[in-house]
């Protein structure tokens, strides 16, 4: 480039840019230096966005929707296990019959009646019959006397005999007789039988439930 026809500023300008220290320096300043810098930033720019996904991959972010997800299935798996798994039905008390043959009274223990050798007995030495007040049976002290003035017979029922409404009238329509065992007096078949077979006479509990007729097959 000719500079000769420059004047004034321009070729004092001209002048220091051919020398060595002005041409060092724009060496030092020229668009060469640019990349290199632009390098550096990029290089800072790259480290700072790689150190984030380093901590990013080493602490990873738990997903709140898939907790939910994975607690709500969870619950509904123990919900259905519970209504899949039976459940213990409760044991209800079963009534048993008494084991005699033919006996329908209820066993109280023993598995059977009072009147086959069930429940408690009477404590008076030697006496096997079935115990009703005191530990004790009719016989032996067990027992109340009627509230009737006068009387001197077993209370039954509210404190007082049969004679004196101690006790349940017949059901059949039209009596008007105490009622035994079963709902019905002796008459309409209420009461203890004799237990021997083929005998519907009256049975007495010192007989072993027979009737006096047939006592001696009390062993």
């Amino acid at each position: 480039m000719s500079v000769a026809g420059w004047s004034g500023e321009n070729a004092i300008l001209a002048a220091l840019l051919r020398t060595p220290r002005a041409s060092g320096l724009r060496r030092k300043r020229g668009p060469q230096q640019l990349p290199a810098l632009t390098d550096s930033r990029n290089e800072k720019r790259r480290c700072l966005t790689v150190l984030p996904s380093l901590f990013s991959v080493s602490s990873p972010v738990v997903d709140s929707s898939v907790s939910v997800a994975t607690s709500s299935e969870g619950e509904s798996s123990d919900e259905e296990a519970s209504l899949s798994t039976p459940r213990p039905s409760q044991s209800k008390k079963k009534t048993r019959l008494c084991k005699e043959p033919g006996c329908t009274s209820l066993a109280v223990s023993r598995r059977s009646c009072v009147r086959h050798g069930g429940g408690s007995r009477c404590t008076f030495e030697g006496c096997t019959n079935g115990a009703k007040l005191r530990n004790r049976c009719f016989q032996h002290g067990g027992s109340t006397v009627c509230l009737a003035a006068g009387c001197n017979s077993k209370a039954k029922r509210y404190g007082y005999c049969w004679s004196h409404g101690g006790g349940r009238i017949c059901s059949t329509e039209g009596c008007v007789k105490v009622a035994a065992q079963g709902g019905s007096c002796w008459a309409h078949g209420g009461g203890n039988r004799c237990r021997l077979e083929g005998c519907s006479k009256r049975s007495y509990q010192k007989y072993g439930y027979h009737c006096k007729a047939h006592a001696a097959y009390n062993i």
